[in-house]
């Protein structure tokens, strides 16, 4: 990882978030390497985003407001420390697998919502076409991106995704990079 790509993350992020989302990750791969496959997968995925959002809340209490008040921006500043920490427990998973790795954030988030769901071998590429997509495609509208996203899974599957899986997995995949691509 160069100076760059940290410098961007940072520049993203923010040195609170990027710490959440840290300690999320660690936590994450901990857990899936305790407790393995006796965690759903689809809870597996989402770890990451379900503990930043927690650690978040804390933080923004404890330290932020000084007071046990839930805040929207909290939320959302959870919702962004939740995909940089999927991104880095996906990196970590690759590692740990000797898979290829790329330190293209957008791309590892979206890898670790497809973890457990589409094939080692072909998850690098489903998600640089997702992400392909998103690049190319991503002022045409919600429900066209929506679209075009189902089908690439449904192509890449193999019958192992749920509809409400696929669903929660392409609404995570179109809310982590609105912001990036100017949708709100």
């Amino acid at each position: 990882m160069n100076s760059s790509t940290v410098n961007q993350i940072f520049a993203q992020y923010g040195l609170a978030t990027t710490i959440i989302a840290a300690a999320s990750a660690a936590a994450t791969v901990i857990i899936n390497f305790v407790f393995g496959d006796r965690i759903p997968r689809f809870i597996r995925n989402y770890l990451p985003v379900i503990l930043s959002l927690v650690a978040e809340f804390v933080y923004d209490m404890a330290a932020i407001r000084k007071s046990f008040v839930f805040s929207a921006e909290a939320f959302y500043t959870g919702l962004a420390a939740g995909s940089l920490s999927t991104a880095i427990a996906a990196l970590v998973n690759k590692i740990r697998r000797g898979e290829p790795i790329t330190f293209e954030v957008t791309q590892l988030f979206i890898e670790g919502l497809l973890e457990g769901f589409i094939d080692s071998q072909k998850k690098s590429a489903v998600a640089a076409a997702v992400l392909a997509i998103i690049n190319e495609n991503g002022d045409e509208g919600y429900e066209s991106l929506y679209m075009k996203i189902a089908e690439i899974l449904d192509n890449n599957c193999d019958g192992n995704l749920t509809e409400p899986e696929k669903a929660a997995i392409i609404n995570a995949v179109l809310y982590g990079t609105s912001t990036k691509n100017g949708r709100r």
